[in-house]
């Protein structure tokens, strides 16, 4: 086993904060496959296919933390150079750009009635919006962390999260349920935690690369908290389990 050393670690990051930061992320890692398992349980119950959707998207973000996490844990036992923009780092982003496709996929197929066509229409001009940063992401077009899929990302996830936050406004208005109501005010602020997960999280990338921050700093770390709590409104709003039904009906 490879001791951690100051020469194995990023300029500025202190054993102390690397370390924490890897437990941060297992333990939000370990959360995230909770709340998957609690997903594929409520899909074996019921096999549909935005329940596909949801198990998938939660299925995203485990492979996304493992990725992230498992490159830093490399660094620290098995003697690997620390970079940012990493394989495991690609693998990472890559994988959050299909979750945020899957979401709009979600999102069309559950709170619209449009025609297939045009949804087909709108979900393939959104999926290819996201070829440049898909290259960007591989090749590493351009030098500074890959700004140019930043950018693509951040925009996109609040073009999805507008949309998201939309329809489920409008789908509110229709809902007498008191349960049914909360529910959807639930999954309302999942696009927003989303959005600030993806916001934090490409700020904290830029910063990094420019310097003007090192790794695992605020942004970092309230990013990753964004995300499980998008996951467990998520999860709570659309499914309702039972103790949350319990705790409406009080």
């Amino acid at each position: 086993m490879t001791v951690l050393t100051s020469v194995d670690l990023p300029e500025g990051v202190s054993s102390q904060l690397y370390l924490s930061g890897i437990i941060f992320e297992f333990l939000m890692f370990f959360v995230v496959v909770l709340i998957m398992i609690l997903s594929i349980k409520k899909y074996l119950e019921r096999r549909t296919r935005l329940n596909v959707y949801i198990v998938s998207i939660c299925m995203g973000f485990v492979i996304a933390l493992f990725s992230t996490a498992f490159g830093k844990f490399g660094v620290m036992f098995f003697g690997w150079a620390f970079v940012v923009g990493s394989g495991f780092d690609k693998i990472a982003l890559l994988t959050l750009v299909a979750v945020n496709c899957l979401f709009m996929i979600f999102t069309l197929d559950t709170f619209t009635k449009m025609k297939q066509k045009r949804k087909s229409l709108i979900i393939l001009l959104y999926i290819l919006c996201y070829v440049p940063a898909v290259v960007d992401i591989i090749i590493n077009f351009f030098a500074i962390a890959n700004i140019l899929a930043s950018l693509i990302h951040v925009i996109l996830s609040l073009v999805f999260s507008i949309t998201l936050m939309r329809f489920v406004l409008q789908t509110i208005q229709d809902i007498d349920q008191k349960v049914h109501k909360i529910g959807m005010w639930l999954v309302f602020f999942t696009s927003l935690f989303i959005l600030s997960f993806y916001l934090l999280t490409n700020t904290s990338i830029l910063l990094i690369a420019l310097g003007v921050l090192k790794p695992f700093n605020i942004f970092y770390f309230i990013s990753w908290i964004c995300m499980v709590l998008a996951l467990f409104l998520f999860y709570t709003g659309f499914f309702q389990p039972k103790w949350f039904k319990n705790m409406i009906n009080k």
